[in-house]
């Protein structure tokens, strides 16, 4: 990537998708870590970041720096940091996002609204959910709840762990420090399933830095943008994508599966078993409705030639 290759003046459709197609993002906690780490990394290089939409496999934004050179910085500061984090948990080495990522200046509102509504709808075309403010993972509905899909956590009434895992948040929020697995790991071992889902918002947003406020201005109000999500889908013809039409709701199936039959404690540690026990869990996985070989693939990182 060169420096020149963003225009400073423009906000920009930016498309990173995973180095070999398969999937990165396989839990909860893989989602809540790469947030952490955008936002964090956001921060720390200006960028004005407008709408992420993260994805099994890749992770389209709408951003915009005023300085030069500072979104290549970003970009590449994230991947690193966001990569090293990643590989220490599973025990791999390498990168994880294929470089250098697509982008496209949104010149005119016209296309910055079609964008816009692109990005939210990723999940829907993928058939995740059948709303674009239904899914965590586009970040739409904290635009106007901090806790969307959860209650509230109340201090008085949270559990002693549950009350512990908001004062760890807050203290790496407060030095201005991603999440790592590790420290997630501890957060969520003693909750239960409700308690996890309040700390899984409290977290997005405690670390949330969308600039929200720029993105409804195109559309007036935060109604009418969803209005022309649910009656758009919008589109994106300047970016090359690798745009695959089958469903990713196969993914959570897949991943249930190898929690409960492999014991493993960590699902996308997958990736990292060897070729034999690969193609012994594709011939177990290939029974759940829905899954195709080419879910398969992905989700096991399984390429032609090993």
């Amino acid at each position: 990537m060169s420096s020149q290759s963003f225009q400073a003046q423009f906000p920009h459709h930016i498309y990173i998708r995973s180095f070999d197609r398969g999937l990165i993002f396989y839990s909860t906690r893989d989602y809540l870590v790469y947030f952490t780490f955008i936002t964090t990394m956001a921060r720390r290089y200006d960028i004005v970041l407008m709408e992420l939409s993260i994805m099994p496999d890749h992770v389209h934004m709408f951003a915009e720096s005023s300085v030069p050179g500072n979104m290549n910085l970003f970009l590449a500061s994230t991947e690193r940091l966001f990569a090293a984090e990643y590989n220490a948990a599973i025990g791999r080495s390498g990168r994880l996002f294929d470089t250098p990522p697509g982008h496209a200046p949104k010149k005119t509102e016209k296309k910055a609204r079609s964008c816009i509504a692109y990005l939210f709808n990723n999940q829907v075309e993928k058939r995740l959910v059948s709303r674009a403010e239904q899914t965590r993972w586009n970040f739409m509905a904290f635009a106007v709840s901090d806790h969307p899909f959860s209650s509230p956590i109340k201090h008085e009434k949270a559990s002693r762990a549950l009350r512990r895992a908001v004062k760890l948040v807050n203290y790496f929020r407060s030095a201005d420090k991603p999440l790592g697995f590790k420290t997630l790991e501890k957060m969520f071992v003693s909750l239960d399933n409700a308690e996890k889902n309040s700390l899984t918002d409290f977290i997005i947003s405690t670390y949330n830095s969308l600039d929200y406020d720029s993105i409804i201005a195109y559309f007036g109000s935060y109604e009418k943008m969803l209005l022309a999500v649910h009656s758009n889908t919008g589109s994106e013809y300047e970016i090359k994508e690798s745009y695959d039409t089958a469903s990713d709701a196969p993914f959570s199936k897949m991943s249930a599966m190898v929690s409960r039959i492999e014991g493993l404690d960590d699902v996308k540690k997958v990736m990292m078993l060897d070729r034999d026990s690969k193609i012994s869990l594709a011939n177990k996985l290939i029974h759940i409705p829905g899954v195709t070989a080419r879910h398969i693939q992905k989700f096991l990182h399984i390429t032609a030639g090993g």
